[in-house]
């Protein structure tokens, strides 16, 4: 590039070239659309406007089972964080769909997600929790 600056600004005209440039520009590259899905070993954070707007997902709420009972987002299922954290294998059943843990806040289904993501599950942690899905008027079981 210096080369044709150099040839340009001494007033010669550079050769013709046959060459292929070695890669596209970012610029000059298609704009690729986002995907929604969550991508193994990654987690994704969503909000819980997110959450409620989909239908039939997964929902595994992380918190203590006396938590859970007092308030959870419908179809959750209660797997606790300690569970979690010692083991994965109660999430077998649902590896190859999206995961989404959630808690009282987000924190601990952060930790959750973070660890198992590692583990090959594609997982999406809720943001705000059960706290945030309340907040909003959501219903609860």
């Amino acid at each position: 590039m210096l080369a044709l600056l150099t040839l340009l600004a001494c007033g010669a005209t550079p050769e013709p070239t046959t060459e292929t440039p070695a890669s596209v520009s970012v610029a000059e590259a298609p704009a690729q659309p986002e995907k929604k899905a969550a991508k193994q070993g990654k987690v994704t954070n969503i909000t819980v406007a997110d959450l409620k707007a989909k239908d039939g997902v997964t929902i595994i709420d992380v918190r203590t089972p006396q938590e859970f009972e007092q308030a959870h987002a419908p179809g959750a299922v209660n797997i606790s964080i300690e569970t979690l954290l010692a083991s994965s294998k109660e999430l077998e059943p649902y590896r190859g769909d999206d995961i989404y843990f959630i808690c009282h806040s987000g924190a601990r289904s952060a930790r959750v997600a973070d660890k198992v993501s590692g583990e090959g599950f594609a997982v999406f942690n809720v943001t705000g929790g059960t706290k945030a899905w309340i907040a909003a008027g959501y219903p609860t079981e």
